[in-house]
């Protein structure tokens, strides 16, 4: 997709997306003690809103990341094939370690559309409360994340 088409998803996106992790945001500091940051725009190919999560030292414990897909840069297309966009949101441990996630329609012919109505919806479906518990009693629990994290 042109950058002037995937701008007319990215315009209505990337507010919806921040109000999202503004939610999951207020959220995570009333239950971690661990500094969030404001969410901030990323990203070359795809766009996305992060948020990180850093500890007393600065080094980041978690990050957020809502993206917006492109269905050219992911050799994809919609249904119908037509060029589209989809939704997810990764949550990425220090020293890159993959602790969970949000993909609407992953590995279905449904994971992009060409409606922006629908890209928004798959927004406005994210738990932000159910994502923050897993979040405190699953991601940061982590074995493997805290191990990582007394040896950095």
């Amino acid at each position: 997709m042109d950058l002037a088409g995937y701008n007319v998803f990215w315009n209505e996106a990337q507010p919806a997306m921040t109000a999202k992790l503004e939610t999951l945001s207020a959220l995570l500091r009333e239950s971690t003690s661990l500094n969030v940051s404001k969410a901030y725009e990323a990203g070359d190919e795809e766009f996305r809103m992060v948020v990180d999560l850093t500890d007393s030292r600065g080094v980041t414990v978690l990050s957020i990341e809502f993206t917006l897909g492109d269905s050219d840069v992911r050799d994809s297309s919609t249904s119908d094939g037509e060029a589209g966009v989809s939704v997810s949101m990764s949550l990425t441990g220090f020293g890159a370690l993959v602790l969970g996630g949000y993909y609407p329609f992953n590995y279905s012919d449904e994971a992009f559309t060409s409606d922006v109505s629908e890209m928004l919806s798959r927004i406005e479906a994210l738990d932000c409360a159910e994502t923050a518990r897993y979040i405190v009693d699953e991601a940061l629990q982590n074995k493997a994340l805290n191990r990582e994290l007394e040896a950095a």
